[in-house]
């Protein structure tokens, strides 16, 4: 098969590094607006199956005229804003897309999907992407799911972890601000509660496999939409986390008590406007960037409650991914980018089959696909025990 990747960043090159070292994809063709980044990655990796182009992927009719070159699937990995027009520039082109960000207004594109023949599958990275293909599979082991709970991070290995923050950039550090301000939605008590000052109201401690052991958590994004998506008619209580290292939460309350990521300009001059969280994405960047020989890690954690043929289970899968120094590959760039690029072949050889807009949780086999990330080092444990049930 043929793959057209959009994006050349961490998680891009990543996603090519394992397109090419596959027997399944014939040829990679990586475009991006700046070319000589991408000419860098395909240097680095020695192989004849990759080539370039470039493409601003804002131009709809210069991404369609790429797209109709006879791809078997698009692998998008460009900022989430863009995954709706690069979908709608796929279904013109008539070939199937697979995205790494939140599916947002794709879901509009069901039915045209359907109609044209195509698969378009967003969500397909770490959080989201592996976590929700555990949904699925957590859910497939219980006969009534009462609650579910998910935490996921990108954070510097603990003897990198310097710095007040005790952060660095592995994904992008506007997208890590904006979920800082943005509010929560979970379940709790049977009923859809949401959550506005996310580091006042619910930050905890959680203990995770080494080498993380504890880690802290704050509330991170809407997980009410799972219900329906996995026909859930029991749950009580549904969360997702976002974990850092001990301290981050608190520094962070304090900071946005400061008002550091308002979005109300301000005048440094005559004329001259900026907001405060544009002054902290400039200024921050380039602070908390990895050096040289410095590694991340990964930690994802799906916690189950539910039953079973009439006995109580409480299900955990937990997945601990680190910087490769032999490839140079960060944790995030291998749990995301590979995740991409393992769904894109499944699509691309039609092992999923299905048409329209489909979702992680329901349309990803389990078993192949954690058998694939096994491959490339990437394993889940999982602990089953029994749990109390509550009437």
């Amino acid at each position: 098969m043929r793959i057209l990747v959009l994006g050349s960043g961490m998680q891009g090159s990543a996603a090519i590094r394992d397109m090419v070292g596959s027997n399944q994809v014939s040829e990679v063709v990586a475009a991006d607006l700046d070319t000589h980044k991408i000419q860098e990655i395909i240097a680095s990796l020695r192989t004849s199956k990759t080539k370039t182009e470039q493409v601003d992927a804002a131009n709809h009719e210069d991404l369609v005229r790429l797209m109709k070159k006879g791809f078997g699937v698009v692998a998008c990995l460009l900022p989430a804003k863009l995954n709706f027009p690069v979908a709608k520039a796929a279904l013109e082109a008539g070939v199937s897309m697979v995205d790494v960000s939140y599916p947002g207004a794709i879901i509009e594109l069901d039915e045209a999907a359907r109609r044209a023949g195509v698969t378009i599958l967003p969500g397909c990275g770490l959080d989201p992407g592996i976590d929700l293909v555990l949904y699925g599979y957590g859910c497939s082991k219980l006969d009534k799911v009462y609650e579910i709970h998910s935490y996921c991070g990108g954070i510097p290995q603990k003897e990198f972890a310097d710095g007040p923050l005790k952060y660095k950039i592995s994904w992008t550090w506007e997208g890590v601000l904006a979920a800082y301000i943005r509010k929560a939605k979970i379940i709790r008590n049977g009923r859809e509660v949401e959550i506005e000052n996310i580091f006042e109201e619910y930050v905890k401690t959680v203990r995770f496999p080494e080498p993380v052991s504890e880690a802290e958590c704050f509330l991170n994004g809407d997980a009410t939409t799972y219900r329906e998506t996995l026909g859930l008619k029991h749950v009580r209580e549904m969360t997702r986390w976002t974990v850092r290292w001990p301290g981050h939460c608190d520094l962070w309350s304090k900071l946005l008590k400061m008002r550091l990521l308002s979005d109300e300009p301000l005048e440094i001059a005559d004329g001259t406007y900026i907001t405060p969280r544009q002054f902290i994405i400039k200024h921050m960047t380039p602070q908390l960037q990895y050096k040289k020989g410095e590694g991340d890690l990964v930690v994802l954690k799906v916690e189950f409650v539910g039953e079973k043929n009439g006995e109580s289970r409480r299900l955990v899968f937990d997945l601990v991914d680190l910087y490769d120094p032999k490839t140079g590959v960060s944790a995030m760039a291998r749990t995301t980018g590979y995740t991409c690029s393992i769904v894109c072949q499944m699509v691309g050889s039609g092992q999923i089959k299905e048409k329209g807009v489909l979702a992680p949780e329901r349309h990803i086999p389990f078993e192949p696909f954690f058998r694939e990330l096994a491959k490339r080092g990437i394993r889940i444990t999982e602990t089953t025990t029994t749990e109390k049930v509550l009437d």
